[in-house]
């Protein structure tokens, strides 16, 4: 039997946008680095890992030979299992650091195939490289991205893909601390060999592994491209600003009615040239309420409330409505109309909206937005001295903002 050269096993855990760990293994080298984030780790977040952000006694050296010593209280994630701080570092360092550990396994192994347990990390480590410009290299050092949930599909069927229940019944001998990103991707990689050595009966070769030279050939078999299920991008990130500039080359204030070749211009971001786009596009998007109103629903008397809203990216301003059910709230108060609660127009909110092909943008919710530099009244009067002098009657229907 023989394995793929430079199988990379990692790992991630990451706080609300904000990667927090990177863990990975190939073969006996690790990697592993606790980044502090810029905002403190959500407690949901902690409950899991069992990771805080807390006060601690800073160090610092006051030159080269110099012991450390204390400089006050710092920010610094806790490590609340084991009741000590652990040493971190800025998100840059981690990237930086890992990206130069890819690349020496690549220059050994003449390859780099990324292995890890399901297909959410692979978006998030890709935009947090984006974040600092590193992604084309980022996507130039890795060969392949492999999801071992569907490696285990195909090739170990009946066997369970949940991380917990494979160490339990191949791994059992050995201690892991779960949901840590270094000890998460040595389990991966340790349960991948312990299948494979104990699978006797093979029908093929697989992409990372010769089962048989004799019975099937020296080759490996052809990688299948990973589909992400969904990626979710951050609020004037990277990719969409690239959205905004392919919708509007000419950065001037511009409301679109057309949203349908939205799905076809994000699938050109450089990650789908190694995985392919997911089902379900997700981002964030700044606004204003322009109507919170009844309408009558088709063919009965009953009614149903809505909620529609003026969005941007950018300079590129867009139409949504969100249609509220029982559980929907803005500010702690219930949308629906029956509750005596409006949103007055021109309110700033942050829409969470969703892309889906052949659908329209869906509005799954609307939270408090921040203070904008512009009101409603003053982004719809700019986008008519730019030349849209319907826009008014087509954002409102006439009704509810002033003009």
């Amino acid at each position: 039997m023989e394995y793929r050269a430079g199988l990379l096993f990692y790992d991630l855990e990451w706080t609300g946008n904000e990667m927090l760990q990177i863990g990975a293994v190939c073969m006996g080298e690790r990697f592993e680095r606790t980044i502090l984030t810029k905002l403190d780790i959500h407690p949901k977040v902690t409950a899991s890992i069992l990771l805080q952000t807390r006060l601690g006694p800073g160090q610092t050296r006051l030159g080269p030979g110099h012991p450390l010593q204390g400089s006050g209280l710092t920010r610094q994630v806790y490590d609340c299992r084991r009741e000590i701080f652990l040493p971190s570092c800025q998100l840059l360092d981690a990237l930086q650091q890992f990206l130069a550990w890819i690349k020496a396994i690549k220059a050994i192994s003449g390859q780099v195939t990324l292995v890890s347990h399901g297909s959410v990390d692979i978006p998030v480590l890709y935009q947090s490289f984006a974040l600092h410009n590193m992604e084309a290299e980022f996507l130039e050092t890795c060969t392949h991205f492999v999801n071992f949930q569907n490696y285990l599909k195909e090739h170990f069927v009946g066997v369970p893909v949940g991380l917990p229940d494979l160490v339990k019944l191949f791994c059992s001998d050995v201690s892991y601390r779960l949901h840590c990103a270094g000890d998460d991707a040595r389990a991966t990689q340790d349960v991948f060999f312990k299948l494979h050595s104990k699978k006797i009966v093979w029908d093929s070769n697989t992409e990372l592994v010769v089962t048989d030279k004799i019975k099937f050939g020296p080759q490996f078999a052809h990688v299948k491209r990973v589909r992400l299920n969904f990626i979710t991008y951050d609020q004037g990130g990277k990719e969409m600003r690239f959205l905004s500039s392919k919708i509007n080359p000419q950065l001037t204030p511009k409301l679109v009615d057309n949203m349908g070749d939205w799905l076809s211009i994000l699938s050109t971001l450089p990650l789908f040239e190694k995985v392919d786009p997911p089902p379900c596009h997700m981002f964030e998007a700044c606004g204003w309420v322009t109507r919170h109103h009844l309408v009558e629903c088709d063919g009965d008397e009953m009614t149903k409330t809505i909620v529609e809203l003026l969005c941007c990216l950018g300079k590129v301003y867009f139409k949504v409505k969100l249609y509220p059910d029982s559980k929907s709230t803005f500010m702690k108060r219930k949308l629906l109309l029956n509750t005596g609660f409006t949103i007055p127009s021109g309110t700033p909110v942050t829409a969470r909206l969703q892309l889906k092909a052949g659908q329209e943008i869906r509005v799954m919710y609307i939270k408090e937005g921040v203070d904008r530099e512009k009101s409603l009244e003053e982004v719809l009067a700019k986008l008519v001295d730019c030349g849209d002098h319907q826009v008014l009657d087509a954002i409102t229907d006439g009704q509810g903002v002033k003009s």
